[in-house]
């Protein structure tokens, strides 16, 4: 048995999408499971089953994919772009002297 993704994100956007807040407690009884173990599932402490995705996915109005760990192999965000680089003008090299820019008097002269 997997252990479920999302389902608290899940539950939250069910609540923005209905304008009033959808407890914990409210998907529990909908799904006919107690309390105590949905709210192990959304911790994910508790894996839940291919019928309590289903009926978790009928609930929330979304896709078991979406549930449902990512198979194997895969990841299961899609892969983070690189930033592009930003070209400019090249860095300065920084010089021996304690204060850049600032010219040193040369030894010996007075």
């Amino acid at each position: 048995m997997p252990i479920l993704r999302n389902v608290r994100a899940k539950r939250l956007a069910l609540t923005v999408k209905r304008g009033r807040k959808i407890t914990a407690r409210e998907i529990a009884e909908q799904i006919g499971m107690t309390p105590s173990h949905y709210y192990n599932v959304e911790q994910g402490s508790q894996p839940g089953s291919e019928e309590m995705a289903l009926l978790l996915a009928k609930a929330f109005e979304c896709e078991v994919s979406e549930l449902l760990p990512a198979a194997k192999g895969k990841p299961s965000k899609p892969p983070v772009q690189p930033k592009p680089t930003t070209t400019g003008p090249p860095k300065r090299e920084q010089s021996d002297t304690k204060s850049p820019g600032r010219i040193q008097p040369e030894a010996g002269a007075a």
